[in-house]
């Protein structure tokens, strides 16, 4: 139940953003409008292979190759598809796709999930969140969402560069430890892109309002639509 809990956020965001022509229309609404493709992207081929994992114990990275190669964009992920190959976790002793080039290795470890997808997504809004809160000094609930996602977004970070440094096997408690670890920050991490229309709903009236003003719509739409049909058709059997 989590995986459509989680998705129903960023599609009631597009629903709202892309029906109302006041977001339409302002170019400072095209972040609103984009994010929540990325979102639903980022749900469907990170958290919902690692709920199917935890739940139903079945591994999508170990059974296919395809989902492995497919959740990685295709440009950039080139090299992980000439460089990986079937070897056996330091944790679980059990077949896994891994990186067998070290230089790659390295490159994906500092390089990838460190800089690119882990710390620089976090640097670049929060630096200029603070450029634009120095403008507008007014505003200080500005400073609100660079708060957060420093704070969500920065655990998972921590912990894959501590786990990228220590060594797995000193020992089981160790690897115990960073398998709590990594199982509560993902948890932290993956609601950074679920929760926008959440917050949305709890703090914004305006926003309710508009929600509530699609979603009725919608329904009348629809239902017009169904009332159409259905006069068509008793019109043809009233001519026959």
């Amino acid at each position: 139940m989590s995986i459509p809990i989680l998705l129903f956020g960023g599609i009631f965001n597009l629903i709202v953003f892309l029906s109302l022509k006041t977001f339409r229309k302002k170019s400072c609404s095209l972040y609103l409008m984009i994010m929540p493709w990325f979102n639903i992207g980022q749900l469907l081929t990170g958290n919902l292979s690692r709920m199917i994992n935890a739940g139903y114990n079945i591994d999508w990275t170990h059974n296919s190759l395809f989902y492995s190669s497919l959740i990685f964009s295709i440009l950039h992920e080139i090299p992980s598809i000439i460089y990986s190959n079937y070897g056996h976790s330091a944790l679980s002793n059990q077949p896994i796709y891994i990186i067998t080039n070290s230089i790659y290795q390295q490159y994906k470890a500092y390089g990838y999930f460190l800089v690119l997808a882990g710390f620089l997504p976090v640097f670049i809004p929060v630096i200029f969140g603070s450029l634009a809160y120095k403008n507008a000094p007014e505003l200080t609930y500005r400073t609100v969402p660079n708060c957060s996602t420093f704070t969500v977004m920065m655990p998972y970070n921590m912990y894959v560069t501590v786990a990228t440094i220590l060594n797995l096997r000193d020992g089981p408690v160790a690897a115990a430890k960073l398998q709590f670890a990594e199982s509560l920050t993902i948890a932290v991490y993956y609601s950074y892109f679920a929760a926008p229309f959440y917050i949305y709903v709890s703090v914004s009236r305006r926003f309710r309002q508009q929600l509530i003003y699609v979603l009725s719509q919608t329904c009348v739409t629809c239902f017009r639509r169904q009332r159409v049909i259905s006069n068509q058709v008793l019109s043809a059997v009233d001519g026959y």
